[in-house]
């Protein structure tokens, strides 16, 4: 279920900000009926779209330092948007019991009793040959060999995860002997920055998958307590399957 649901947020996500489908279906309406009012081309270009998050989405493109981008988005870095803030040196975090959720360069390692970001973010690995970008959906604690991303302006933290997907991480050394990730390289990205309100129509649309994908999640780590409870008694005969 939760590929499913991550599946249909990659195919949302890739038609509005990769491919531009809303924009293009626009422009194209718009050039056979230059005559027809916004709302009739956002009607009729889009039928199986909302009327309300149709009007969001523009009717033409604009040259910009980055080719052509939607009118009105906004063609910058994301230096401009963000910054990677350090993880912090933790000791004991594979047997904690904590509630927050522990991300190393790789993902999630283990768990803490405080939190060093509150709320839904990023985790950049920043040392290893492998460095990945990785989701929590709750607060979290990073250490010391990645970064977490700390926006300086506000959008949708699920837009940001599936834009930073695509970006080549590993290739962003800084030439250190331990392959480590560039900040520097980092903030000269260029990124296609959408308007707040297609963020927010974004982040609305796939909020009921992630809120749906995070139960999912929660009954499965349940089960595999109850399993690590059952298992070692099954092994070693004290419990037997008729008895369950």
């Amino acid at each position: 279920m939760n590929e499913t649901l991550e599946a249909m947020a990659r195919r949302l996500f890739r038609s509005w900000f990769v491919d531009f489908d809303p924009v293009r279906a626009k422009a194209a309406l718009r050039r056979e009926h230059p005559r027809l009012s916004n709302a009739d081309v956002s009607r009729r270009a889009l039928p199986k779209m909302s009327p309300e998050i149709a009007e969001l989405f523009p009717d033409a493109f604009e040259v910009s330092s980055l080719g052509l981008v939607p009118k009105e988005w906004k063609a910058t870095t994301w230096g401009e948007l963000a910054t990677l803030e350090y993880g912090k040196s933790l000791s004991d975090y594979r047997t904690g019991n904590g509630q927050f959720q522990v991300y190393g360069t790789n993902g999630p390692i283990g768990w803490h009793t405080e939190p060093l970001w509150n709320g839904p973010g990023i985790i950049i690995g920043r040392k290893g040959a492998y460095r990945g970008v990785h989701y929590s959906p709750k607060p979290f604690f990073v250490i010391d060999t990645a970064f977490y991303l700390k926006p300086k302006t506000e959008f949708d933290i699920n837009w940001a995860y599936r834009e930073l997907l695509s970006v080549d991480i590993n290739g962003m050394d800084s030439g250190s002997a331990i392959p480590s990730t560039s900040r520097e390289d980092f903030y000269s990205l260029p990124i296609k920055f959408p308007p707040s309100a297609v963020l927010g129509a974004f982040g609305r649309a796939i909020a009921e998958g992630n809120e749906a994908s995070m139960q999912y999640r929660q009954q499965s780590d349940r089960l595999a307590v109850i399993r690590d409870m059952l298992l070692p008694k099954l092994l070693s005969g004290q419990l037997t399957l008729n008895a369950c």
